[in-house]
């Protein structure tokens, strides 16, 4: 055979389907499962995602669950609070201020003393010893000793006279007021809330 008729032989391949669409059968199959692939992942992590905001929701949850029932209301002394000026400064004038509390599930069958260290950490462990000695700090009106074991529906009182240190008495000056903002010159020493109630 020489090289004119090798040019003439008609190809074994062409015009045969049963040879070629194998190969294309294979190259569709590669796209449809690298799309099946990429949208499973998508939906995995659409998933993973809705999974981890749920847990993130409940802890947020659980968290503002656990101040809420360590921190119950404080309760301010009804005596009217004054004011003295001196040298520029506002002080106010010292009052009794009580925090309230009741036992929670998790203080039962603790000692008092290791329920006012482990949950209040405003002191050290010697004031609470000291305070409950002497009656600042009393269980449903009464003494108890440090080592008193915490019953359900305790109720605890914890009675201070508190000092407020002084700020500034310079009046608040508005710099400007609209409909959407309010603009306010404060001083550093002045306290501020989480929300405005009136100015």
């Amino acid at each position: 055979m020489d090289e004119t008729d090798q040019q003439n032989e008609p190809s074994t391949n062409q015009g045969d389907p049963s040879k070629v669409a194998p190969i294309l059968l294979d190259e569709n199959s590669i796209k449809k499962q690298n799309a099946d692939e990429k949208k499973e992942a998508k939906k995995r992590s659409r998933e993973e995602r809705k999974a981890f905001n749920r847990e993130q929701k409940k802890q947020r949850k659980m968290k503002k669950q656990e101040e809420a029932e360590t921190f119950d209301v404080i309760q301010e002394s009804d005596l009217s609070l004054g004011y003295q000026f001196h040298q520029g400064l506002r002080f106010v004038q010292p009052y009794y201020f009580q925090f309230e509390a009741w036992a929670k599930r998790r203080w039962l069958g603790k000692t008092f003393i290791e329920v006012l260290t482990q949950e209040f950490k405003a002191h050290p462990p010697e004031y609470y010893k000291l305070a409950v000695e002497d009656g600042r700090i009393l269980v449903n009106g009464n003494k108890v000793s440090p080592d008193w074991i915490v019953k359900d529906s305790s109720h605890i009182t914890h009675r201070i006279h508190r000092h407020e240190p002084p700020v500034s008495a310079k009046e608040i000056e508005i710099l400007h007021h609209d409909d959407s903002v309010i603009v306010i010159d404060k001083p550093s020493s002045i306290p501020v809330l989480n929300f405005l109630i009136e100015i």
